[in-house]
């Protein structure tokens, strides 16, 4: 019974395979998939709520350990080892979601600490690039190449991901991840998608903040009692926004590597 519950949730969205991938198909996907997407939803939340317990247990050592740099650098070590190896168990249910399969864990967590530390590296020579910058262009560039890694990050990270679990190897895993990023075309649909709905997001909140700006808020009381609330409900929906692109790209994603 098990077992024919497992298949029946896992064979489906197979018909998409010899179809082009799409935002649309990807949506309908995930709207009649409601145990696959509960699936990711709670992995995900058990991901946060396991940085936030970590969170909470370093803070707590933090306090009472003696300050030194050897020590800082020993327990910001352990930190990141420990945030990888979290990140690995929940991808890896993730992962199970959406096809069915698992990697196993020490490669996974492997790739996933050399990702990370190539990130850092990457992320360091950026850095240093920004700062030796004249500085009334430094904030425009430094935006563009955040947008830039930040995009090559993930999709190489999501496409070594899919990689290991089609049984390559750790370094085959990483060459694959990052020439992924070469053909961005394939998640160009998406990315459209994604930028439309966020500047219409933000243009409707800025709209309706303008509007209250010049007509509720211009009583000082209403101001300091609502203010808070506007910005509070902007800074939630934009999460549940970014989140649920996020849970849509996995489905695109899905579909470009089952392919």
């Amino acid at each position: 019974m098990k077992r024919n519950i497992t298949e029946k949730l896992f064979s489906e969205g197979h018909d998409m395979k010899s179809s082009n991938p799409s935002v649309k198909k990807a949506l309908k996907e995930m709207i009649s998939r409601p145990m696959r997407l509960l699936m990711l939803i709670v992995a995900d939340a058990g991901f946060l709520f396991s940085l936030f317990f970590l969170s909470i247990i370093f803070e707590f050592l933090g306090k009472n350990m003696q300050a030194s740099l050897s020590i800082s650098v020993f327990v910001a070590s352990i930190y990141t080892l420990l945030f990888v190896l979290l990140y690995s168990i929940f991808k890896n249910f993730v992962l199970y979601a959406l096809h069915g399969k698992r990697i196993q864990l020490l490669p996974f967590f492997i790739l996933n600490l050399v990702m990370i530390f190539i990130f850092a590296l990457l992320f360091g020579l950026f850095g240093f690039f920004i700062v030796s910058m004249k500085e009334n262009v430094a904030p425009f560039i430094a935006l563009m190449l955040m947008l830039l890694f930040s995009a090559t990050a993930y999709l190489s990270l999501q496409a070594s991901h899919y990689a290991l679990l089609n049984k390559n190897t750790i370094m085959g895993s990483i060459r694959k991840g990052f020439g992924f990023c070469l053909a961005f075309r394939k998640h160009f649909p998406l990315l459209c998608v994604f930028l439309v709905s966020l500047v219409a997001f933000v243009v409707i909140f800025l709209a309706i903040g303008t509007a209250l700006k010049n007509t509720a808020f211009q009583d000082p009381l209403l101001f300091v009692m609502y203010n808070p609330w506007y910005v509070n409900s902007f800074v939630i929906l934009f999460t549940v926004f970014v989140y649920l692109a996020a849970l849509v790209n996995r489905f695109y994603l899905r579909q470009i590597f089952d392919r």
